[in-house]
Order: C-alpha cells, then sequence, then structure tokens
C-alpha cells in the first residue's frame, strides 16, 4: 500500500506546543526550587550577622595601627621579625587581654568576669590563645655546599622530611593539629600538616604567669628564626548577641628568599543551627530540597542511561552530565551538613563556654564554610541552567538556537584566544613578575591580563617605571590582537548566527501561515487557554440536560462561525482527533524534534520511518503518530471545506434578500407615487421622508428602505 507523508507543518505545530508545555511545567518548578534553595542558603550563611562579627574584630586587630610608628602601618604590612615583635606585643595581646574598660574599671569584676578577653565589646575569647610555627631542619636548602663557605647553614622550602621537630623555647611539639596551608600564591599553598611548634597563652581568668613575661621569654629565645616557615596566632571567639562561633587565624607565611607575607583568615558558623522559630522554617525547607535533590538525581540518572551511545557526545548529551556533577556536589553539601549536625552541633555548650584548653573550632567552621561555598559554586550553575526553560520565551529560544549554532564556529576560536591570552599571561610573568605584584604567578598574570580584557586595568605606571622598554610594544600588540580583531570576529560570528536563526524564524512563520493559517501564528499561552476552554465547552454542554442538542447545534454553528474567521486549531482541542493526535505527541522525546523543524524549513517530506527519532527507535509508535497526524490534516481539511460550503450558503441567501428588498423598493416606490397623486399624503423632501398619517398601520416608509439599504451594504 501507499505510504502516506506526515504533514510536517500540523506536526511542527503539535510537537511545539508540546515541549513549550513542557518548559512551561520545568519552569514553574525550577524556579520554585531556585527560590526555595536561596532562601535556605541565605538564612544558613547570615551573610549580615557574620560580616558585622568578623568586621568587628579585624578593626581591633588586623587593621589597628601599631603605636609608636613614624607611618601608618598595620598587620598585612609586616616585612620581618621585629615588625611580627612589633604587632605581637603592641597589638594583638594588649586588645585580646585588655584588663579595663575604658573608664578604667576592671572587666574581672563585673558580669562574672566574662568580659574578659573581650574584642570590640561583644566578641569573647572562650579558649586559650594559641602560637603554632613550622620549621625547616639545618642545610636543608637544595644549593651544593662546595660552591661557596657561605653555602653553609641553609635552608630550604618547608616539607614533611625536612621539618624540624627538636626542641623550641617555650614550646611544645604537638601531633594531631588540624591541618594548616600557606596563602595561596606566595607558599605554593603549601601544605603545612598537622605537627607544629605550640604555645598556648591561657586566658586571664585562668591567671598564671602574665602574657607580656610568656612573650619577653619567647622574644629572647629567638622563637622566630631563619627556621621558621610558618607562624600563626589562633584564637577562638563567641558572639553571645547573635549566637556566631568565630575561628581567627593571623598567619605569616616566610619563604626561602626572606619574604614575609602576612594575612588572616575568619571563619564563622552557628553551632547550634536549629535554635529559633526561623530555623526550623529552614529546616522543612531543608527536607524539601532534599527530597527534590534525590528526584532529581533519580530522574537525570535515568535520562543519561537511556541515552543512545552514539549521542552521548553531544552538547546536550555533555550538559546532562555536568548537570550529574552538580547534583553530586549538591549531595556532597547535604552529607557534610548532615554530618556538622551530628558530630559538632551537639557539642555547641562546650564552644559557647570558657574552656582552659584549646578546642578544635577550625574544623566544624572550616565544615560549614566548605557547605557555603559549594553552593555558592553550584549556585552559578543552577542559574545558568535555569536558561534552558526560559526558552519557553520566543526571545531566549532565538538566543538560545544562536547559541547552539554558534558553539561549533566558535569552540576553535575559544582555544586560539585561549592560547593568545595564555601567551600574553606568561611573557607579563617573565618580564614583569619580579617587581610587580599583579604578575608575581602565572595565574596572578592571568587574572590580570583577562581583566584588562573585560574593563581595562594594567598597571602602567609601575610597567614603564621596571620595564619602560618593553611596554609600548607589549601594549600595541595586545591592543591590536586582542582589543580590535578577536573580539570583533567572535562578535561578527555571533551576529551572522543570529541573522540566520532570526531569517528561519521569519521563513518557519511563513510556511505555516500558508499551510495551517492562524494555527501557526498562535502563542503557547494563547493555545492553551483556547485548548481548556474548548474542554470546558464541552463538557458544560454535555451536562447541559433537555437542552443539550440545542445547545450542541448553537455551540457547533459559533464553533464554526469562528474557525471561519481564525482557522485555530487549539479550539478543536475537545475534537476526538486532535485529541487522539496530542495523546501520541505526549509519549515522544520532545528533546530530539529538531529534525522536524529542519524539514519544515528545508521543505522535505517525512515519512513514518523517519518519526522514529521521536520514539528512540521504535517504529510502531513512529507509524502510529503518523497515521493520527495523516487523519487530523484529513480533519482539518474536512472542517475547512464544510466551512466554505456554509459560506457559500451565507452568500446565497444574502443574494435572495438582496433581490426581494429591491423588489420591495420598487412597489413602495410605486404606492407612494399613487398616494401622492390622489392627495392622501404630504408630499415628503429629501431630509423628511414621507408619512401617511391617519392610515392604520402607517410607517415611515423611507426610514424602513434605509435599513434595508444599510443591511444589505454591511451583508455584502
Amino acid at each position: 500500500p501507499q505510504v502516506r507523508e506526515v504533514p510536517v507543518e500540523w506536526l511542527w505545530i503539535l510537537l511545539q506546543h508540546a515541549k513549550r508545555g513542557r518548559l512551561a511545567r520545568q519552569f514553574v518548578s525550577y524556579f520554585t526550587g531556585i527560590l526555595l534553595y536561596t532562601i535556605v542558603m541565605e538564612d544558613l550563611v547570615n551573610v549580615q550577622n557574620t560580616y558585622m562579627v568578623q568586621s568587628s574584630i579585624a578593626q581591633e586587630v588586623a587593621e589597628q595601627e601599631f603605636p609608636g610608628q613614624s607611618f601608618l602601618m598595620v598587620f598585612e604590612d609586616i616585612a620581618n621579625d621585629a615588625e611580627w615583635w612589633d604587632f605581637m606585643e603592641g597589638v594583638l595581646f594588649p586588645v585580646l587581654y585588655q584588663p579595663r574598660y575604658f573608664n578604667s574599671d576592671h572587666r574581672n569584676q563585673t558580669w562574672n568576669q566574662r568580659f574578659e578577653n573581650t574584642v570590640a565589646m561583644a566578641n569573647t575569647m572562650t579558649m586559650p590563645v594559641r602560637l603554632r610555627q613550622v620549621r625547616v631542619t639545618d642545610d636543608s636548602c637544595s644549593t651544593p655546599s662546595g660552591n661557596s663557605e657561605m653555602n653553609r647553614p641553609c635552608w630550604g622550602e618547608f616539607s614533611f622530611s625536612n621539618q624540624y621537630k627538636g626542641p623550641v623555647v617555650g614550646s611544645t611539639f604537638v601531633t594531631g593539629l588540624h591541618n594548616w596551608r600557606g596563602k595561596e600564591g606566595y607558599s605554593g599553598s603549601r601544605n603545612y600538616g598537622t605537627e607544629a611548634h605550640v604555645v598556648d597563652f591561657p586566658l586571664a581568668r585562668a591567671g598564671g604567669i602574665s602574657w607580656q613575661n610568656r612573650l619577653a621569654e619567647l622574644k629572647a629565645g629567638l622563637w622566630l628564626n631563619e627556621q621558621t616557615r610558618a607562624i600563626a596566632v589562633e584564637a577562638g571567639f563567641y558572639n553571645a548577641n547573635l549566637g556566631i562561633n568565630t575561628y581567627v587565624k593571623w598567619q605569616i607565611d616566610i619563604s626561602p628568599g626572606g619574604r614575609f607575607k602576612a594575612w588572616s583568615r575568619m571563619m564563622s558558623c552557628r553551632m547550634n543551627p536549629y535554635a529559633t522559630d526561623s530555623d526550623t522554617l529552614r529546616f522543612v525547607g531543608e527536607w524539601i530540597l532534599g527530597a527534590g535533590l534525590f528526584w532529581a538525581v533519580f530522574a537525570t540518572v535515568l535520562e543519561v542511561k537511556n541515552t543512545p551511545v552514539n549521542l552521548l557526545f553531544g552538547s546536550s548529551r555533555i550538559l546532562q552530565v555536568i548537570d550529574l556533577a552538580v547534583l553530586m556536589v549538591f549531595l556532597a553539601m547535604a552529607a557534610l551538613w548532615v554530618d556538622f549536625n551530628r558530630v559538632w552541633a551537639p557539642r555547641a555548650a562546650e564552644f559557647q563556654s570558657f574552656s582552659d584548653t584549646v578546642l578544635d573550632l577550625y574544623t566544624p567552621t572550616r565544615r560549614v564554610q566548605i557547605v557555603v561555598q559549594l553552593g555558592s559554586f553550584s549556585l552559578l550553575w543552577v542559574y545558568f541552567r535555569s536558561f534552558r526553560s526560559l526558552t519557553l520565551f520566543s526571545i531566549m529560544n532565538m538566543v538560545s538556537r544562536t547559541l547552539s549554532r554558534a558553539v561549533e564556529e566558535l569552540l576553535p576560536f575559544a582555544f586560539v584566544f585561549l592560547m593568545i591570552i595564555v601567551g600574553f599571561a606568561l611573557s607579563s610573568t617573565w618580564v614583569f613578575g619580579i617587581q610587580i605584584e599583579q604578575f608575581r604567578t602565572f595565574w596572578r598574570s592571568f587574572a590580570t591580563v583577562w581583566q584588562c580584557m573585560m574593563t581595562g586595568g594594567l598597571p602602567l605606571e609601575d610597567m614603564q617605571r621596571f620595564r619602560p622598554i618593553f611596554v609600548m610594544p607589549f601594549l600595541c600588540v595586545w591592543t591590536v590582537l586582542v582589543a580590535l580583531v578577536l573580539i570583533n570576529v567572535f562578535i561578527a560570528t555571533l551576529s551572522d548566527k543570529q541573522a540566520r536563526i532570526e531569517q528561519d524564524g521569519e521563513n518557519e512563520m511563513t510556511i505555516l501561515a500558508a499551510t495551517t493559517g492562524r494555527s501557526g501564528r498562535v502563542g503557547w499561552l494563547e493555545g492553551t487557554l483556547r485548548g481548556y476552554w474548548a474542554k470546558f465547552r464541552k463538557a458544560s454542554l454535555s451536562d447541559g440536560g433537555e437542552d443539550t442538542e440545542s445547545q450542541e447545534a448553537g455551540a457547533t454553528n459559533k464553533a464554526s462561525e469562528r474557525l471561519v474567521k481564525s482557522r485555530n486549531i487549539f479550539d478543536r482541542q475537545a475534537d476526538i482527533d486532535v485529541m487522539r493526535a496530542q495523546k501520541a505527541i505526549s509519549e515522544v522525546d520532545l528533546k530530539e524534534i529538531g529534525f522536524v523543524r529542519e524539514a519544515l524549513l528545508r521543505k522535505r517530506k517525512l515519512r513514518p520511518a523517519d518519526l522514529t527519532p521521536l520514539f528512540r527507535g521504535d517504529v510502531q509508535a513512529a507509524e502510529e503518530l503518523a497515521e493520527k497526524m495523516c487523519d487530523l490534516e484529513e480533519a482539518q481539511q474536512q472542517e475547512s471545506s464544510g466551512n466554505g460550503d456554509q459560506e457559500a450558503k451565507e452568500q446565497e441567501r444574502l443574494k435572495k434578500l438582496h433581490d426581494t428588498v429591491q423588489a420591495l423598493e420598487s412597489q413602495v416606490k410605486r404606492l407612494r407615487k399613487g398616494l401622492h397623486n390622489s392627495g392622501i399624503a404630504k408630499k415628503g423632501t429629501e431630509n423628511q421622508p414621507a408619512i401617511l398619517p391617519n392610515l392604520p398601520g402607517a410607517v415611515e416608509v423611507e426610514t424602513r428602505l434605509e435599513q434595508y439599504a444599510h443591511h444589505d451594504t454591511t451583508q455584502k
């Protein structure tokens, strides 16, 4: 038997409508989830309160000016060991161990000595202050000893193999500490491990040797010397007003070259995260998000599993894998948060009370910080992927198609672009990195060059001061190659693809309008509302009782009249042929409908066998869809033909009415002439119709004739 061709135009209208309906549902659910996730994380992070705590501690210590200096100097300006001791003796310990209020009252005589060791009035130390350092052994450098008599002794980079573990004045070598690292980009983020020489300073309420005497002992014994590669001061605070614990570390990294890098780190968290009413609401939101997370993981795994092997390396499949990876990150977040509440939250009272021993506040605060960092990173991808559901709207759909079309051409361009940026970063590192901070490492140079490409900002004054000859060639080549050539090529590529997408959109609308009429111009929202209204009308007519037949007849006439004007398939969603076609469409894999649009634009014919990609290779389902679409096309043609016959009948009735009116008008003119000749009626004028007074049933003849004439013109 002859295989019928699939009506591509009607098929594409229904497929597009079904896909937009799914995108609309995804849009609602996706943005509801994003909103809930944002609210939960915002309450968990509590940026405002955390900022107030950490900034107050920083202002009192790290940003405090050194006393007795002839110039402004703060903690991060420390460049040698003498300045380190000035900070310890003149800033840090006087702030942490301040014995009196501003009015000279003793702190230990009020509020049960609670406000001893308090910074910024509200942040109280709850445990001893700990000094911690790592040293390297003598002659641990890689310089050969025979080159010069100055080569020994020497001290190299820190490593676990050359760590010094011998006695140090006033210190105890302790193992099993929390892990600590150097400043990113300065010590190679060097890992200093879990073993170190430590010195603990008890709280003022504990009494004992004063901090002045302890510092004097350490200073006299060269506690900080040439062997030292890192030194840190650790303290733990609790703010009772906000219920926030804060871990603070002031650290110095010392390179073999003698460079001191001073930096501080603060991490805060609420050790009891479910203490208030808002916490209870957040708890409910966390459970809802957890259930949604497991559902999303299951759905994504199932989707990836059902993907054909030959399509695993497509762009959409790569996005699926990234989605799955991000979901794994969310699972890791959930696991860390559950572990925090299982292990550390029950110990909240320990960290919110005074302790004579140093507690590990670093680990719980770091755990919460990791949760927040993973959440912020994942949120970026979540918001980016929301673009997928936004393709429900025409403008965003055009942007999506433009980017997907441009990817193939932009990938080689992006590789070339990246290589040029890397080349400039390496070049600037070798030339300027010796003396300019922004180019000291490759990654800092890369960031500086990238920022210059986006917003400008090269440190030209420093570059001209240190390398005046190299600056102008560097700047000219950068401007011409990147700013004038590569960026314009990128913009031109996108513009070309956008122009093609817009032309395809216009062609699509033209083809659909020629075949399907107004059905091709109906948007998703209008089509959905029309469909609901059609189903509602059918349901109301089916429950109409004795007048059902007359109502159905009236509704049929009205529907036919409306379809004549609109030719809109969505008004017929209650019809059996449309319902069957939509049921078949509901089984389609809507991610694979792109070839139908291509066939529409290229005016290619599709046969049932061509529809198998819509059903993952199911030939029978493809044939059933093709059959139902052909039935839909035939029903639509019959509907249009029936509406054409009805219109012809109406025109015939109008013609007969017109002939009748003309005959009546001729007879009335003869009657009026006879009446005038007999003198019964007064003669009328152009603006005053003839009146037949005193005659039974007298009417305004001219007025009635004008009404007939007006009706005739309207019908025409």
